[in-house]
């Protein structure tokens, strides 16, 4: 099975889901940004070879990114496109789950409210965000949560016919700090 997961924002979600689909027989590629991969790195150690890696990079926007993302979907077709974080660009993220590329797609919700309720305010940016939200919802049709608590708000706010599934989040703690002062982390 080909795995994609997409991680722009959550560093520290990406391990978990690592170890989570990387299973015999699975091929499992990460679309994450290169400050990401680089703390996963730490985390991982050799680990982070049996993965591919799409990366964003420093200098490019989101929403270039998610074009690049969606023609190295139409080269590698996926059964499954996890995505982790949804943030922004909702039109985007629902070209890539609407594609034909793409077999199944999870998402996990991080603040319910904010994806199913979201606050409309009279300006454009965010006028376009809740119409994105909302077009994006009618395309995703299985969730996560990350913790048992958030299930059942969950299950009442989720279509009854579309799965919600809890996937726990990593539990992290600092390592140490580099020179650089960036912090690195690792599972317990």
């Amino acid at each position: 099975m080909h795995i994609a997961i997409y991680e722009t924002v959550h560093f520290e979600n990406i391990v978990p889901l690592l170890r989570l689909f990387s299973l015999p027989g699975n091929q499992v590629t990460v679309f994450c940004d290169t400050a990401a991969f680089e703390q996963v790195k730490v985390q991982l150690g050799d680990d982070h070879d049996a993965s591919r890696w799409f990366l964003q990079s420093p200098d490019e926007s989101r929403r270039s990114y998610l074009v690049r993302v969606k023609k190295e979907l139409k080269k590698q077709p996926v059964d499954l496109l996890y995505i982790n974080t949804l943030s922004d660009n909702f039109f985007h993220l629902k070209q890539l789950v609407q594609s034909k590329n793409t077999k199944r797609t999870v998402a996990t919700l991080h603040v319910l409210n904010g994806y199913f309720s979201p606050r409309l305010k009279f300006n454009l940016r965010r006028i376009v965000r809740v119409v994105g939200k909302w077009m994006l919802r009618r395309t995703i049709q299985e969730y996560a949560v990350q913790s048992a608590s958030m299930f059942p708000a969950a299950r009442k706010l989720v279509d009854p016919r579309f799965p919600v599934h809890c996937i726990p989040g990593p539990y992290m703690r600092v390592l140490k700090p580099q020179q650089n002062h960036h912090y690195h982390y690792t599972l317990w």
